[in-house]
């Protein structure tokens, strides 16, 4: 009788110390900051930094951070930098100045909101220690309107990305691809315009983590421009038909995908844009190559746009 006793208290006491444990190691939810009141706060430590700060690039035009130690012979970041302006995604009444400098504008093609970019980038701390780093070699094909470079979500290079143009670029004969005259620069992005606002992102190089609520500075290379990303003879711009620069939310057929349980997919992503089984760059009676200027009903839609012709 003693032995079972002893037993079960002895029960009970390991069931309270499990109990105990997995109460103090359960998880807590911390709510993310105040969006406004975090950006309040960002904005007064980044405009201090770019004025105390100056930098250099090297051969490959790579960013290269210094403190500013004499007005007189140095440029500091902030007067060196344009500004774009870029409205939080959640919210409204909520605005970000985004500082950029431009190295190199780029010589070829202007890039657009509704494009995708071939680019290699880094990200930095305001400290200049890299935690994310995708080279030329490794260049990465990402889409302005919702760019991700080295692996981080940025929406704050929206309309910075569209002041740049892409280079050119020469075929090796080992089938290597050599690119020149690309634009190239830096910005510096607010947490609250990083994809990963309020929490730490593991980053691919040696393990690091960059923190939770940390501004970041992207240097980039725009190696390359895709203007036509669903190959139909209709510029992405052309296919932002509200012209709101989100390509995003324009979907001739959608009420058609909706019906039959399809996926939604944008014109500038979809190369079948009204849903009529028949090709955009098939809709183009002419022959001309461009399926915006062929009606052949005469009601105003071009044919790519209107299920009821071809």
């Amino acid at each position: 009788m003693k032995k079972l006793l002893r037993t079960a208290f002895l029960t009970l006491v390991l069931i309270s110390i499990i109990a105990g444990n997995c109460k103090k190691n359960k998880p807590t939810y911390k709510p993310p900051r105040d969006r406004k009141e975090q950006y309040a706060t960002e904005k007064d430590s980044i405009l201090n930094f770019l004025k105390t700060h100056t930098y250099t690039v090297d051969s490959r035009w790579h960013f290269i951070l210094d403190t500013l130690t004499d007005p007189q012979t140095q440029t500091s970041l902030y007067d060196a930098a344009q500004v774009v302006q870029m409205q939080d995604p959640e919210v409204d009444d909520l605005t970000y100045d985004v500082y950029f400098i431009p190295f190199r504008t780029g010589t070829e093609l202007n890039i657009t909101t509704c494009d995708r970019i071939f680019a290699a980038s880094r990200v930095m701390d305001f400290t200049g220690e890299v935690y994310f780093n995708t080279p030329e070699l490794s260049a990465e094909w990402a889409n302005v309107w919702t760019p991700v470079l080295s692996k981080l979500n940025i929406p704050g290079l929206r309309y910075v990305l569209t002041h740049f143009k892409s280079g050119t670029f020469t075929t090796n004969p080992d089938g290597t691809v050599t690119f020149d005259n690309f634009g190239a620069g830096v910005a510096f992005i607010p947490s609250g315009l990083l994809g990963n606002y309020g929490y730490s992102t593991a980053a691919g190089d040696n393990g690091k983590v960059l923190k939770a609520y940390s501004p970041v500075i992207v240097d980039f290379k725009i190696l390359h421009v895709n203007l036509d990303i669903d190959n139909d003879n209709v510029p992405n711009i052309v296919e932002d038909l509200n012209g709101d620069g989100d390509p995003t939310n324009d979907n001739t057929d959608k009420e058609t995908e909706d019906q039959n349980n399809f996926p939604n997919i944008p014109n500038y992503t979809d190369p079948d844009d009204d849903g009529d089984h028949l090709r955009t760059k098939d809709e183009d009676p002419n022959g001309d190559g461009d399926p915006t200027n062929d009606d052949t009903d005469g009601d105003g839609i071009p044919n790519y746009l209107d299920a009821d012709t071809h």
